[in-house]
């Protein structure tokens, strides 16, 4: 419930709106005001650490800000949203090696995940 008192930062308000408000209405609750649109996540950032609003924003772009005590991490039990992701590529065109560097990086996190995933549900 308090969660839905404060305002939110939000990439895309309508993808944001659809899933928030299952969230919150099953709890008995209304979805919370979106005060902030952007597509960018340095903005959400500077938005959350300079004031009260509350944002949704992907375990790997938080933890510095999470390390460096300029944000707080809220737990809630029944609240994990899982986004899919991807890189398009012409396929003749030619990776530079930041672009082949990324791939690879997405990749390590990719198999990092799916680990910790089968690790999860092999101990419960």
């Amino acid at each position: 419930a308090m969660l839905a008192e404060y305002p939110w930062a939000v990439i895309d308000r309508e993808i944001s709106a659809r899933g928030f408000a299952s969230l919150f209405q099953e709890r008995g609750l209304p979805a919370p005001p979106f005060s902030v649109q952007t597509h960018s996540l340095q903005v959400i950032m500077s938005i959350v650490c300079s004031s009260d609003h509350v944002a949704l924003i992907a375990d790997d772009f938080a933890r510095p800000e999470l390390a460096s005590g300029r944000i707080r991490e809220i737990h809630e039990p029944g609240i994990d949203i899982a986004t899919r992701g991807g890189i398009f590529l012409h396929r003749e065109a030619p990776r530079s090696p930041a672009v082949e560097a990324m791939i690879e990086s997405l990749r390590e996190v990719c198999r990092e995940r799916s680990s910790a995933a089968r690790g999860a549900a092999v101990g419960a």
